[in-house]
């Protein structure tokens, strides 16, 4: 049992690595690439095009895993996500390396979508709280294992990052051996949610769908545009770029280990006005200054939403869904979070373009501190 638990946790590392793995590589993989054409702009897709491929497919890979079942799905998207996860490293043509990174994104559709629908079918009440706590402490501790160590390894080459994808196959063996299959009711009762206090199956769904939606537009901006920031304003290494963005982890994985604690004194309307302020704070401090201590004191607030961010999103979707949809639902929220990643460098490189990095830092926060006001009115309407 602990065996089996501890996979799926840390296999849930498998979609922080496909999203920042190779952010600090990004600006000397933009100078590598710079004779073509519109370069800049293609190298940030090479980060963020996993999403896209993510996006859409991830409904797909739902369907296959209520029909077919979690394991063989995952087991098939892990191979796929070493063998195009790494292929990076010997890949010269920026049209080629793109392709590889949308397979990738099609493996990780299906294994992260496999995980967090097993971690539901395991757990249920206090406990999915719990353990929904723990996976996203482990997705922070994923952050900072990965962006440190891709930090370093950016500064012996732009290429060496991908390697960083054969974590993959420290997971594989615990996918074949420790998992079995959930045993899913034929048919399921319409569930109760205990916050809302009537039956529920879809209506909240796509609000869940659009506020992870949202707060993923905003969280990714970091590891997307910050790195530029840094090494333009401050001058960073990509190992100080690294480890900047790192900072954020311990106290994300703070919050996640406590998150059940968290949740029994706040609403799930409450929780999301906690995301949205520490963005806005987060977003407004860089925008605000050029101090180095100062930014880094920023990632603190950073940290508060992502250790939020990822249990409030799926313990709220689990109390609206019975288990006859579960694999659909949980990746149909696959599908907006990393449509949103996708989404970050076309929304935001043309506001760069025209009003300027740190004005798209300082526009966002206060966009999210309005939102922070909204789910205020929001929980006291309810």
């Amino acid at each position: 049992m602990k065996l089996r638990n501890l996979t799926l946790l840390l296999g849930s590392i498998i979609s922080v690595i496909s999203a920042v793995g190779i952010a600090t590589a990004i600006p000397d993989m933009s100078v590598y690439f710079r004779n073509v054409p519109n370069s800049e702009f293609l190298v940030k897709l090479v980060l963020t095009i996993p999403s896209l491929a993510i996006a859409l497919t991830a409904f797909f890979f739902g369907y296959l895993l209520d029909k077919w079942g979690r394991k063989p799905i995952l087991i098939l998207g892990l191979i796929i996500y070493v063998l195009a996860g790494t292929s990076g490293f010997i890949i010269d043509s920026l049209y080629i390396l793109l392709l590889s990174r949308v397979v990738l994104g099609l493996a990780v559709a299906g294994t992260i979508s496999g995980i967090t629908t097993l971690l539901i079918d395991y757990f249920h009440g206090k406990e999915l709280e719990k353990y929904m706590g723990y996976q996203g402490a482990f997705l922070a501790i994923g952050g900072l294992f990965t962006l440190s160590i891709s930090g370093v390894l950016a500064d012996i080459g732009w290429k060496y990052p991908f390697l960083i994808h054969l974590f993959g196959l420290l997971i594989l063996p615990g996918i074949i051996f420790f998992i079995s299959e959930p045993k899913i009711p034929a048919t399921p009762k319409l569930e109760i949610n205990s916050e809302i206090g009537i039956e529920v199956r879809y209506k909240p769904i796509f609000g869940i769908y659009a506020l992870g939606f949202v707060s993923m537009l905003f969280i990714f901006i970091f590891p997307v545009q910050l790195p530029f920031l840094l090494k333009s304003q401050l001058g960073l290494s990509n190992t100080q770029v690294g480890l900047f963005l790192a900072f954020q982890t311990p106290i994300a994985i703070i919050i996640s280990i406590n998150y059940s604690k968290i949740k029994a004194l706040l609403s799930f309307q409450l929780m999301f006005a906690l995301i949205f302020l520490s963005i806005g704070i987060n977003h407004l401090i860089v925008a605000m200054s050029t101090n180095y201590s100062v930014i880094l004191f920023s990632m603190l607030f950073g940290g508060v939403s992502l250790g939020l961010f990822p249990p409030t999103l799926n313990v709220w979707l689990a109390s609206v869904i019975s288990p006859d949809i579960r694999g659909r639902a949980i990746s149909g929220l696959t599908t907006f979070i990393f449509l949103a990643q996708f989404m970050t460098p076309i929304v935001t490189q043309p506001l760069v373009e025209s009003i300027g990095l740190v004005q798209v830092f300082g526009y966002t926060g206060i966009v999210s501190l309005i939102l922070f006001g909204v789910m205020i009115v929001l929980n006291r309407r309810k």
